[in-house]
């Protein structure tokens, strides 16, 4: 197009020169338009060359750019290459950061200290943990015949029974011991268990204080299959560390906190290995959901917390995090490390018809539709 509008230009200019020429004298001589024509054609050639050489140069640039956007299309591709690389990695090295190492079973073991309690009564003692600031769980089958009266009984009263005949010194003279002075209705309110905190160091006493178990607005006691609540004495001047409740997983590491046989404040470590739903004979476990624990449980385990520890990110950083899975109820006399007791999901179940709200309504809803399945009989009712 641009040629086209050159010789168009060349082709005015040649005649402007032609009409001067006749002006002057007439038609133009046979020289004179030869010199014309011959100077149309040299400007023609030079505007032909320089046409062409600017296409030789726009189609080499046009060849250069075409590399240049064939570079880019692979140095992108190469770090859409890298990124996926990278976000690889970062998964891996995420998932290694997010396994629990052994370290951090001391580290758990420091978050739920407080959150522990001996449960001693007059014939044995078992463990127990905090559900809310006030009230205290452990195993009904703790508790059991296994309160003390009161008003609490003095060493020399525990002794000396009431009605015994006491005599006199250096007389024939015997009087009756007199009776301790019960509440009208012993059964339900005048019994008590002593409590002591966990200090994690058996060398170290924990505080010491009464419990009393939980009286429901009809008269009995807070009691349900293997469940028992205890209320802290609204004068104690300790204040428990309620535990976090989370959800039992299979192979979850846990560390079992109690007070197996003789010796208090003792932690096992173990992986949860099964749930089931419990429906033996004895009505302690009727339709209660359980789970299983490979950790080592003895007698004054009952009642005791297993705390699940998992590694979640938390500004960018693995942290430990550990939260209350289940309350210990049972475990095997053999060398197969074997116990384990209610889900903590359950207990929030039973819990939220007490009004106590543990888990959210979300989680409470998936665990109620859970059981649901399982369910062989219905749990007994508070």
């Amino acid at each position: 197009m641009e040629l086209t509008r050159s010789k168009v230009q060349l082709g005015v200019v040649i005649a402007a020169l032609s009409t001067i020429a006749i002006g002057m004298g007439g038609k133009p001589t046979e020289q004179g338009g030869s010199r014309i024509q011959k100077q149309s054609n040299d400007t023609n050639g030079k505007m032909t060359a320089l046409l062409e050489d600017r296409d030789k140069s726009e189609k080499a640039w046009r060849g250069k750019v075409e590399g240049l956007q064939g570079e880019l299309l692979t140095v992108k591709q190469e770090v859409e290459r890298m990124k996926i690389q990278q976000q690889t990695t970062d998964q891996m090295v995420n998932t290694l950061s997010l396994e629990v190492q052994e370290s951090d079973y001391a580290e758990a073991m420091r978050q739920v200290r407080e959150s522990v309690y001996k449960i001693s009564g007059p014939v044995g003692h078992g463990s127990g943990f905090p559900i809310t600031e006030d009230i205290i769980m452990t195993n009904y089958h703790v508790a059991d015949d296994n309160m003390y009266s009161r008003p609490v009984m003095t060493p020399i009263q525990r002794i000396l029974q009431p009605g015994m005949m006491l005599p006199i010194p250096h007389s024939s003279i015997q009087l009756p011991f007199p009776k301790v002075p019960l509440p009208a209705d012993p059964d339900k309110y005048d019994r008590t268990m002593t409590a002591r905190s966990y200090t994690g160091d058996e060398r170290k006493k924990g505080e010491e204080f009464r419990i009393t178990p939980v009286v429901l607005s009809d008269g009995r006691r807070a009691q349900m299959g293997d469940i028992q609540l205890f209320r802290r004495p609204p004068d104690s001047p300790h204040r428990p560390k309620p535990v976090t409740f989370g959800v039992p997983k299979l192979g979850m590491p846990v560390i079992i906190a109690g007070n197996p046989g003789s010796i208090s404040d003792n932690f096992t470590c173990g992986k949860i290995g099964n749930t089931f739903m419990h429906d033996a004979d004895s009505e302690l476990w009727q339709g209660q959901v359980m789970f299983t624990v490979d950790a080592g449980l003895n007698g004054g385990n009952s009642g005791g917390p297993a705390f699940g520890i998992e590694r979640k990110l938390v500004n960018g950083k693995p942290t430990v995090r550990v939260s209350f899975v289940g309350m210990i109820s049972f475990g095997f006399r053999s060398t197969t490390r074997l116990g384990g007791g209610i889900r903590s999901d359950q207990i929030a179940l039973l819990a939220k018809d007490l009004g106590l709200q543990l888990m959210s309504d979300e989680e409470l809803a998936k665990a109620k539709q859970e059981y649901s399945s399982l369910t062989k009989k219905p749990p007994k009712q508070w």
